[in-house]
């Protein structure tokens, strides 16, 4: 009885191995960069990518704001050809006093912080670049 339990539970972890899709060596990566103050001027840069042995598979990039003095204006992507290594830049601009008719009547500046990711899930944050 016992060998008879014994091969079954043996035959079920082999079937459950067999189930395993064959891209089970891709993983998952995510990071963030937070800056400001929230409900005044901040900002949440946020990246998303999944990587093999060989490239970055895939990436999802995009900004949050919290406050009136942040416009944020973008993700993009520096390099093309390297398809393990990304260079993300994003960029925002930070405001102090009022935009009129398209015209600043105070101070704004624009930041740009960059990210380089790896397909092994390695991250740098690079600030005011």
């Amino acid at each position: 009885m016992k060998a008879k339990i014994s091969v079954m539970i043996l035959t079920a972890m082999l079937i459950s191995l067999l189930a395993v899709p064959a891209s089970a060596n891709a993983a998952t990566y995510q990071s963030y960069l937070e800056r400001g103050i929230k409900f005044i001027c901040y900002s949440k840069d946020s990246v998303t990518w999944e990587g093999n042995s060989s490239r970055i598979t895939s990436y999802d990039a995009w900004q949050s704001k919290s406050g009136f003095l942040i416009n944020l204006n973008g993700v993009t992507q520096l390099n093309k050809s390297v398809s393990s290594v990304y260079f993300l830049n994003f960029k925002k601009t930070l405001l102090a006093g009022a935009v009129i008719s398209g015209v600043t009547i105070g101070y704004s500046a624009t930041v740009i912080d960059q990210i380089i990711i790896t397909n092994w899930g390695a991250r740098w944050w690079s600030y005011d670049i």
